[in-house]
């Protein structure tokens, strides 16, 4: 591979071809198990962990948690990005845990300083949503009261503008170490 191996895993359920995943320092590698590549992922940060599972659903597709040591949990359906977060330290280690019947499923993350984290990717309902403004909106009179105040603008547009150029002229003194900049500006009255 060419690089060093931080974390391998195995797929091989079936429809999907048995396939060894190899987490390198910056590189996920998904290979046969006759050694070839089937597909592979850069990574920008070094990859700390790897954690393969499974969603229950015939799929040919292998489903990947990468985490890297910029605190980030990546998401991965084969090669293509699916979802990131962001987590509160580095982790080295990560599981797919249940703990009873409450926690089905769960990530069980283990931190390089020692502290294990359980976490869930759910479809937690959005808690905050903006409240739909149900009232009614006359378009034609928004229409007229904008053509109004356009009119009113371009009557008070030219009301105290006097016609006046600006010349500016930047002089540099003779010293080569110190470099002062003057600035001269003169109006000239048409």
């Amino acid at each position: 591979l060419g690089d060093t191996c931080v974390d391998m895993a195995m797929e091989d359920t079936p429809p999907i071809q048995p396939s060894i995943i190899c987490l390198c320092r910056y590189t996920v590698y998904c290979l046969t198990t006759g050694g070839t590549v089937r597909w592979q992922i850069r990574l920008e940060r070094v990859g700390t962990a790897l954690m393969v599972y499974s969603t229950g659903k015939e799929t040919l597709s292998i489903r990947l948690c990468v985490t890297t040591s910029s605190n980030s949990l990546l998401v991965f359906m084969d090669n293509k990005l699916m979802w990131n977060s962001q987590t509160e330290d580095t982790i080295v280690a990560i599981k797919l845990s249940s703990y009873s019947s409450t926690y089905q499923s769960v990530l069980s993350m283990l931190s390089v300083s020692g502290r294990v984290s359980i976490g869930y990717l759910g479809t937690e309902p959005n808690l905050y949503k903006v409240p739909i403004d149900n009232r009614f909106i006359d378009f034609k009179a928004k229409i007229q009261e904008m053509r109004t105040i356009e009119a009113s603008l371009k009557d008070t547009g030219n009301v105290g503008v006097e016609n006046k150029t600006v010349f500016t002229m930047k002089a540099v003194p003779g010293e080569l170490e110190k470099g002062a900049v003057g600035l001269f500006i003169y109006q000239l009255d048409k």
